[in-house]
């Protein structure tokens, strides 16, 4: 078995640290998000205009220019919208029905910039939950390595690189579509002037004349330019989202993950069944003489045990960085090892600490889901309201083509882009809810009632309140789940049949 070496995040530094290696580089502040899990993340709400990290609001030129930075990208984005909105003028079924499903697609991107805007102090205090939460929680349990300590920040950077590189596959196919399949439209006034407009990517407002060569290049690149920009916002805001629930769920996985190995395995047996690891290890309670097993401590890289309290050593400059005000947590317990002594009392009162630090964190995560909750519910509302009718008119669109060349593609793109964005939020709140309740399985099939009474006491509260399933909710919706997805696909496509039926009479 390979050696378990302490691992803890360095939040003052640009990488990871942990035992054996040289330190990082101190972090820039005023060139990098504070948050190391959120780093990928608001470094692309910072490129759209959606997020300041660098200076407070109202301090500081370069703030302004920021401001005036994200007015402009606010102004493309709603003036986009506006001109896809001026198609409904001309009475046109098929160019409205396209230009409906585009314009429902910036429904929930609204919702988040709304929010945002208007809550951004509760989303800065979620962030730093965040970083606590999983920061504290990494610390809490020692046989949590580096690798499985990282998989979490990992899997969300490598969930919002994919999401956006989706979209802009299917934004690359949008933008060539004009290029390569579309002919150009022939037009007869009432004149028999015949004028020939080379088509644009959207059906949408231009004041300029496509006949014209230069007027169609310039067109076409404001229009290419209004989508790209309209194409990032809906990405990376609902990117945002989406990891923040997420690492909601990696909180729970967490904790389920350190009740498995906690002190509360094995408690009416001191030694526990060890046989199949064969890492070294000291037991404190089991040296005749404790500056003997203290002198091993310190030169081996072993964990060290007290009953069946379990923990890899710290090195100093790892000790360094855990914060001396949490007095209860798991690593300062260990900390402490040195000042037990030979009796059950000792052994009581490690248990009976990890058991409040567990009351602590669990009330911790419940508090910060309530509010994360509280903050997505007008936004998943929206995304629920219109993305039935939204499927429903992509879908009517998709089945009005023959054939397959690159627009089949391109609008079978938006019509997974809809189907991908709301699944991933109910994949990941089904998930939420997954391991909110599994918590309770862990601590059910831990030894708690060899516990003393008040452990017992609070490990019942605890265990009560677990198998209440955490959930997201989207308004009057219900819950977020893939089962609420299934549910409004079956609908969608009765909008749809209902749609075809009447258009084809």
């Amino acid at each position: 078995m390979n050696r378990v070496s302490y691992f803890i995040i360095d939040f003052r530094t640009d990488r990871t640290s942990h035992s054996g290696m040289k330190d990082a580089t101190p972090l820039k502040i005023m060139k990098e998000p504070k948050n190391l899990y959120m780093a990928l993340n608001l470094k692309l709400m910072y490129i759209a205009g959606l997020w300041n990290y660098h200076e407070k609001e109202g301090k500081g030129g370069r703030s302004y220019i920021y401001r005036l930075y994200s007015s402009i990208m606010f102004f493309i984005y709603f003036f986009y919208i506006l001109k896809l909105s001026y198609v409904f003028l001309e009475l046109n079924l098929d160019k409205s029905i396209k230009n409906s499903g585009i314009i429902l697609t910036h429904f929930p991107t609204m919702a988040i910039l709304y929010s945002i805007f208007v809550f951004r102090d509760n989303y800065d205090e979620v962030i730093r939950r965040v970083k606590t939460h999983l920061e504290i929680d990494t610390i809490v349990d020692g046989r949590f390595t580096t690798k499985f300590a990282g998989k979490f920040h990992r899997r969300a950077e490598k969930i919002t690189k994919l999401y956006c590189a989706f979209y802009a596959y299917v934004l690359t196919f949008w933008l060539s579509l004009p290029l390569t399949v579309e002919p150009p439209t022939v037009v007869t006034d009432q004149r028999n002037v015949t004028t020939v407009l080379k088509p644009l990517p959207l059906f949408i407002w231009t004041p300029l004349d496509r006949s014209r060569s230069l007027h169609y290049i310039v067109e076409y690149a404001v229009e290419s330019l209004d989508c790209t920009i309209s194409t990032y916002f809906i990405a990376v805001s609902d990117a945002f989202c989406i990891v923040l629930i997420y690492y909601s769920t990696a909180m729970f996985e967490i904790l389920n993950l350190s009740l498995e190995g906690s002190v509360l395995q094995n408690v009416s047996d001191a030694g526990g069944d060890r046989s199949s690891d064969d890492t070294p290890r000291v037991d404190l309670m089991s040296v005749e003489h404790p500056e003997e097993g203290l002198n091993l401590l310190e030169s081996q890289d072993v964990f060290w045990s007290v009953g069946d309290l379990r923990c890899s050593k710290p090195d100093d400059k790892v000790a360094n960085l855990i914060d001396p005000n949490l007095e209860n947590s798991y690593i300062n317990t260990g900390r402490r090892a040195r000042e037990c002594t030979n009796n059950q009392t000792d052994r009581g009162n490690i248990v009976e600490k990890y058991v409040l630090d567990l009351v602590r964190y669990h009330q911790s995560l419940l508090m910060h889901v309530e509010e994360l909750r509280d903050l997505f519910n007008p936004i998943l509302f929206t995304q629920y309201l219109v993305t039935s009718v939204n499927l429903c008119l992509v879908g009517y669109e998709l089945s009005k083509m023959d054939g397959i060349n690159l627009k089949v593609v391109t609008t079978g793109g938006h019509l997974c882009c809809v189907l991908l964005r709301l699944g991933l939020f109910c994949f990941y709140g089904t998930e939420l809810t997954f391991q909110s309740t599994q918590m309770s399985d862990s601590i059910y099939s831990s030894e708690w009632y060899s516990c003393s009474g008040s452990v017992k006491k609070n490990v019942q509260i605890v265990l009560m309140r677990a198998q209440s399933p955490v959930v997201l909710t989207a308004g009057r919706f219900g819950v977020l789940s893939l089962q609420t997805f299934t549910k409004l696909v079956q609908t969608a496509y009765s909008y749809f049949a209902v749609l075809r039926s009447l258009t084809e009479t």
